[in-house]
């Protein structure tokens, strides 16, 4: 639920404003990356936002302008996606 409300949030509130804030993304991709766990979701919805979550984090973690502590963390959100 809290996932949810986060990519609800994230989209109709922060990212039209920021559209291009890498750490909206990483939120993004971070909430994403968590909704693909769970249980209440169809295979079809888990692909969805694995691959939503790999887009995200990779754009996030290819970033040289971000601190390396949210690079670091998105690229060990990706590599538990792989």
């Amino acid at each position: 639920k809290v996932a949810r409300k986060c990519l609800r949030l994230l989209d109709s509130k922060v990212l039209p404003v920021l559209p291009n804030d890498q750490l909206a993304k990483f939120l993004h991709g971070s909430a994403n990356f968590f909704l693909r766990w769970t249980m209440s979701c169809s295979d079809a919805e888990k692909h969805s936002f694995a691959a939503e979550a790999k887009a995200l984090l990779l754009e996030v973690y290819r970033d040289p302008e971000l601190s390396e502590e949210y690079r670091e963390n998105a690229c060990d959100f990706l590599a538990a996606l792989l």
